[in-house]
């Protein structure tokens, strides 16, 4: 009886240690027309709010400057990020049209 419950707590403590990560692909209206010249930015959403693009620090406001029609975005989310700063970068997506969103999230 102790063995399993040892046994359990063992299996649970390494589940826990298991790092996952979700995606999911977002298409929006400017995806409809076949865009060939797509550019493609990679940017991490960190807990307060910058965004790192290629070693670089941004601002949401600075990083809206990067997007536009012909842009394809994925963005990683860490884990301790607000949900009010991932709107805010998925508002900024949507007024500038991208072309396409994937969201990452580290769990």
């Amino acid at each position: 009886s102790s063995d399993i419950a040892f046994l359990l707590i063992i299996f649970f403590l390494l589940l826990a240690g298991i790092n996952t990560s979700q995606s999911l692909e977002l298409t929006t209206s400017a995806t409809s027309s076949l865009q060939t010249d797509k550019e493609f930015i990679s940017a991490l959403l960190t807990e307060n709010g910058t965004l790192i693009v290629q070693g670089i620090d941004y601002t949401p406001l600075e990083f809206a400057t990067k997007l536009s029609p012909n842009t394809a975005l994925t963005l990683h989310i860490e884990e301790e990020t607000s949900y009010q700063q991932v709107i805010d970068i998925l508002s900024l997506a949507e007024q500038h049209q991208i072309a396409s969103l994937s969201l990452e999230v580290a769990l």
